[in-house]
């Protein structure tokens, strides 16, 4: 298994943030470093999964390199462009981050309402944490840019001809259209709603995620 941290965040580069085309934070750029991570490693073919901006760098890869995905895992996806609420508050953390610098503007980004709950519990607050003690201001700035600025896939979702799960938390309001329109556009793929939770589905239920991954990879 190859797991690794997206530009601007966790370990990897946090490239300086700039406006434009020439911008180091953009959908293509992320769905390139993903294609340059299994470069690396030698890997013609994978199953690849991603959650949340995850699943929007695999869908980044997927839509341009259809032929090297076996299968493919979308959790809390969303290829349109995302819901007016969801940009409003990307640019209050952007505006916030300006003001209170990164340690609290990562915090409080965490306790809002997309991923409720998770600052509270032990393990996930240990990782938010750690996220802010790593996180940079011009890093963070750009994974938000890309969150504001970036098109939509969909018109691209018809190239994914690889076994596809789509999965979704049943209290995720904005992502579960979003669910119902990838499983039309992506032929043959599968919907997976998980009960009672919502955008984290992965930290809130993590033994039924990895679960339902795993019956479907099998």
């Amino acid at each position: 298994m190859i797991t690794f941290d997206q530009r601007g965040s966790g370990m990897s580069d946090h490239p300086p943030f700039e406006e434009g085309e020439h911008s180091a934070y953009t959908v293509e750029r992320f769905g390139d470093d993903l294609k340059a991570v299994l470069d690396d490693a030698g890997v013609e073919k994978a199953m690849i999964l991603g959650f949340s901006m995850g699943a929007v760098s695999a869908l980044s890869f997927a839509t341009r390199w259809p032929e090297r995905v076996d299968k493919l895992i979308l959790a809390s996806a969303m290829a349109s462009r995302l819901p007016q609420p969801i940009i409003d508050r990307a640019r209050q953390v952007e505006d916030m981050l300006e003001q209170r610098g990164v340690k609290e503007t990562h915090e409080f980004y965490f306790s809002g309402p997309l991923f409720e709950g998770l600052i509270e519990q032990e393990n996930t607050r240990e990782q938010i944490v750690r996220g802010g003690e790593q996180a940079t201001a011009h890093g963070f700035k750009g994974c938000f840019r890309v969150t504001i600025d970036r098109p939509s896939l969909v018109e691209h979702l018809h190239v994914i001809d690889s076994p596809t799960l789509i999965m979704v938390g049943e209290t995720d309001t904005h992502y579960l259209a979003e669910a119902e329109l990838l499983e039309r556009e992506i032929k043959g793929a599968k919907r997976v709603v998980m009960p009672g939770v919502g955008h984290a589905m992965c930290a809130q239920r993590p033994e039924q995620f990895e679960s339902t991954v795993l019956e479907f990879i099998a």
